[in-house]
């Protein structure tokens, strides 16, 4: 057998196995499942509890939010903010790869153990003020950032993702209650969720 064959065998048998592993994982993690709730509350109650993480971490767009907010996020780290119009500008490292896990918690926890994540690249080119967030708890409209905190990190959430990101919301969830002191955590919800009841 010659080198081209070879190395032919080889890419079709790493096709081969990535295809399985790749519908094993949609399978396992319910990825791509379908939006079909009528409930707001079993909504939450079900991805809550898919994810770990509890329902006052979540907060719902303004219905008129929704294209202009998911417009400006590629991944399901949103950012960190020092402010309404400040984020800690994202690595290169994380830019060239934002639906790594390992790169997401990596990027998150190295500006919560920054003594001073104001002195870290910064990026004014979203302005959270521009858009209007409700608690998923009461429906009441909450600024997510707050004086007496350092840094409000914003995650993403979309039901077809399933739960392949259950352990990264873990990894997020324990460092942000490690540094509860002067950082917030806030998951958005881009399902349409402000239509149900």
């Amino acid at each position: 057998m010659n080198k081209k064959n070879l190395v032919a065998i080889c890419y079709l048998l790493i096709a081969c196995i990535s295809s399985g592993c790749m519908k094993m994982a949609i399978k396992k993690h319910k990825i791509g499942r379908e939006f079909n709730f009528t409930d707001r509350n079993r909504y939450f109650s079900q991805i809550s509890k898919e994810n770990g993480i509890d329902v006052s971490y979540f907060l719902l767009l303004d219905s008129a939010d929704y294209m202009k907010f998911g417009s400006s996020t590629t991944s399901i780290y949103y950012g960190c903010f020092i402010n309404d119009s400040t984020q800690i500008k994202k690595t290169d490292w994380l830019m060239d790869n934002q639906s790594c896990m390992g790169r997401i918690g990596h990027e998150i926890e190295h500006i919560m153990l920054s003594n001073r994540p104001d002195t870290i690249a910064l990026d004014s080119s979203v302005n959270l003020s521009n858009f209007g967030f409700y608690s998923a708890v009461d429906n009441k409209r909450i600024r997510i950032i707050h004086p007496d905190k350092k840094l409000t990190i914003v995650l993403v959430y979309f039901y077809s993702m399933g739960t392949y990101y259950r352990s990264l919301f873990k990894e997020i969830l324990e460092a942000q209650q490690k540094f509860s002191s002067i950082c917030n955590l806030y998951v958005v919800s881009m399902d349409p969720v402000c239509y149900l009841k």
